[in-house]
């Protein structure tokens, strides 16, 4: 594997990724330690294996012109289905930077249920209220 400016691990981390190594095996197997290879994104992608697996992919003949051909030819490929069809050009919008898949974080909430011993209406100050058999109460984190 030709060299392009990164340590030895770092060529590792890519020759296990090409080997199609899960990201955090991949930096366990290099040497990375396990703090790092939970977060292998942060701590060795976004430093430099990013752009040298770029150059590495280049020089396979894997290249941006090469990816936009295939596809091309996958979503207008008449002997493809409708959903490949969508799915390259999915890929192809997302790729341009067209298509951003949103995800929503909504609170956590825990719901605990109270069960009441409802054997007769309770009275209070002349109103009677009926106790239900189950109360619902949401407690936010």
């Amino acid at each position: 594997m030709p060299r392009v400016g990164v340590t030895k691990r770092q060529r590792a981390y890519i020759r296990n990724r090409l080997k199609g190594m899960d990201k955090q095996e991949s930096a366990l197997k290099a040497g990375y330690s396990p703090s790092v290879a939970h977060n292998p994104k942060a701590m060795i992608e976004d430093r430099i294996v990013d752009k040298s697996l770029v150059k590495l992919l280049d020089n396979v003949g894997f290249t941006d012109d090469w990816i936009a051909k295939e596809i091309m030819e996958g979503a207008t490929d008449p002997n493809e289905g409708r959903p490949a069809r969508i799915a390259y050009l999915k890929l192809g919008v997302q790729l341009k930077g067209h298509l951003i898949e949103k995800t929503e974080t909504t609170h956590k909430a825990e719901v605990i249920v109270y069960e009441l011993p409802a054997e007769k209406p309770l009275e209070i100050e002349g109103e009677v209220i009926e106790i239900p058999k189950e109360i619902e109460i949401e407690k936010e984190d």
